[in-house]
């Protein structure tokens, strides 16, 4: 593939099958598109368009076709490129079924569980992620170890509830955290330093929390993406996936947030996201 032009901010990560690669590139103020780039067919897929412009921008710097698009919600700023992208390379729109109506230029409407092959050796599942919005999705692709997940989990958060229940959302970050702990997620902003003030509050006590925010201090100092990040790692430092530890509700408890614990796991989730909301 052609070097990396000087000055172009974007990142790659090398698969375990040397024929593919993840690209990270980030897009509007704070948003991300990702690309799996097919080496061998010289062809890339994106997973949400936030800017088409961008989109077009890395694919022909890397002497790239589009073949697909992958959305994982309606909102702008995942897939306000699709119309441009589609007509400049006929590539076809994949997004989720009960999301089909607000989805521009839909040619494939998924449901959960639903499998597809998107290139030869890589094939993508279905997770129905309810919470942010109905009908959110996202693609967990085994043979790259790669789970994509729009603005459902962010490292350190997870996303606003616009439409969907507390309990819709929990359910859709206890199918996340059911992937490979070495899985990596690629969420679809760069919020993880507004995220650790937040967490650092419900949480002050966890060590791991506090050395995971100073590796990603660190790395946005150097102008280095925090995305991707772990499923093992979340589990340890983000405290909407902890909602139930002890050590956490006595914290909620101190600060007046909570009754005198243990409560229930939805009803601790509950209060860090109102309290996220407002914090």
């Amino acid at each position: 593939m052609p070097p990396k032009k000087p000055g172009v901010p974007y990142e790659t990560h090398l698969c375990a099958d040397p024929n593919f690669e993840i690209a990270v590139v980030p897009a509007r103020r704070d948003n991300y598109a990702f690309f799996i780039l097919n080496h061998a067919a010289r062809t890339c897929t994106t997973i949400d368009t936030p800017c088409a412009e961008t989109a077009i921008n890395f694919i022909e710097e890397r002497g790239l076709t589009l073949t697909h698009i992958l959305n994982t919600h309606h909102h702008g700023d995942h897939v306000g490129g699709n119309l441009v992208l589609k007509s400049r390379y006929n590539a076809k729109i994949i997004g989720g079924a009960e999301d089909a109506a607000r989805i521009p230029g839909l040619d494939v409407g998924l449901r959960e569980n639903e499998a597809f092959s998107l290139y030869p050796g890589v094939t993508l599942e279905t997770i129905r992620l309810d919470g942010h919005t109905i009908g959110h999705i996202g693609y967990y692709a085994p043979a790259l170890t790669a789970l994509f997940i729009g603005d459902c989990l962010f490292s350190l958060g997870c996303g606003r509830l616009f439409e969907g229940s507390p309990e819709q959302m929990l359910n859709s970050l206890k199918k996340i955290t059911a992937c490979p702990a070495e899985t990596k997620i690629y969420c679809a902003h760069e919020y993880t330093l507004g995220n650790a003030r937040f967490a650092l509050h419900v949480d002050p006590e966890n060590e791991d929390l506090q050395n995971f925010v100073r590796l990603a201090e660190e790395k946005r100092a150097r102008d280095v993406f925090t995305v991707p990040t772990t499923v093992k790692a979340e589990k340890s430092v983000n405290p909407f996936l902890r909602a139930k530890e002890e050590r956490l509700q006595k914290r909620l408890h101190a600060i007046g947030a909570l009754p005198v614990p243990p409560v229930s796991e939805i009803e601790a989730f509950t209060v860090l996201r109102r309290l996220k909301d407002g914090f």
